[in-house]
This record gives C-alpha cells, sequence and structure tokens, in this order.
C-alpha cells in the first residue's frame, strides 16, 4: 500500500501582513539560515521582490545575491545586519 501526500505551499496561508510577520519571526527564531532563506523566498512570491525590497532596505541587487543554495555565513551576516520586524497586529 502506497501513502500519498498533498503538496504544501505555506505561501497559500500567508494572507496577511500579520501572518507573514508571525512567519518571519518564526524562521528567524530557528537561527537557521536554510530555513530563513526558505521563508524570505515564499514572502517574496506572496508580496513581490520589490516590495520586500522597499520594506527591509535590502535592493534587489542585494536579494538576488543571496544564494538560491543557502550559504550560511552569508545570510548569517544579513540576519545580524537587519533585525527582523516584530508582529504588529492590525498593522
Amino acid at each position: 500500500m502506497t501513502e500519498s501526500f498533498a503538496s504544501y505551499d505555506p505561501a497559500e496561508d500567508l494572507g496577511s501582513d500579520e501572518a507573514i510577520a508571525i512567519f518571519m519571526a518564526e524562521a528567524f527564531q530557528t537561527g537557521d539560515a536554510a530555513y530563513i532563506s526558505h521563508a524570505l523566498g515564499v514572502v517574496a512570491r506572496v508580496k513581490g521582490m520589490a516590495q520586500i525590497a522597499g520594506q527591509t532596505g535590502l535592493s534587489r541587487a542585494a536579494q538576488n545575491r543571496l544564494p538560491s543554495t543557502p550559504n550560511k555565513r552569508r545570510l548569517s551576516m544579513v540576519v545580524r545586519r537587519r533585525k527582523p520586524a516584530k508582529p504588529q497586529p492590525g498593522a
């Protein structure tokens, strides 16, 4: 008997700014550069790269320099320089 699993896209559950803030705060709490990079990619798909650049202060060019296969040292530098926004309900 073969089990089948449905694919899950977390972007489908990020319908509000509050949900995105919580998602990213939890990603940063892990301290795992690979997971943070993945979470940023999910949010980028939801919000769009231009909006992410405006909100984080990272230029689109800087975002493109983040490797698709995360380099923990590089992403750790970005994480140290940028504090994640705290979730602000209703903002």
